[in-house]
């Protein structure tokens, strides 16, 4: 899967070089993440939304839903935190505006938000979200 500048995310197949499927985004799209079990995609940018889509088919790839993520600036990216059966689906989205959030995509509504003094660097969080992810998590 690949985002990307021109508005869309693509699902590939990896041994063709092709695309089997394609996403269209209102902006920009920045960062994705898929579900445990790759049934769905779920995918940021500088709309300030959070997109869940369905990529059971990935030819033909469809939007659940669209959620307003509350930031204020460019969403960098996002990651799913880890799941357990018992537990809703949740990911952690982080932006230029400073701000981590956490999602329960299982209700589609935010859990909790961590501000921060400056804007998170999209390069150095996804290198420690496990970090960021676990102090969300344990604390």
């Amino acid at each position: 899967m690949s985002a990307s500048w021109d508005n869309t995310l693509r699902l590939w197949d990896i041994d063709a070089g092709k695309p089997l499927g394609v996403m269209r985004e209102p902006n920009k799209a920045r960062g994705f993440a898929l579900y445990k079990d790759n049934s769905r995609a779920v995918c940021t940018g500088s709309g300030l939304c959070l997109s869940i889509w369905n990529v059971d088919d990935v030819t033909s790839p469809s939007l659940i839903t669209r959620l307003d993520t509350g930031h204020t600036a460019t969403v960098w990216g996002v990651e799913m935190l880890i799941e357990k059966p018992s537990e809703p689906v949740r990911c952690l989205t982080f932006s230029q505006d400073g701000t981590l959030r956490v999602w329960n995509l299982t209700e589609g509504a935010e859990r909790e938000e961590v501000s921060g003094r400056r804007a998170f660097d999209p390069v150095r969080l996804t290198r420690t979200v496990s970090l960021a992810t676990h102090f969300l998590i344990h604390t």
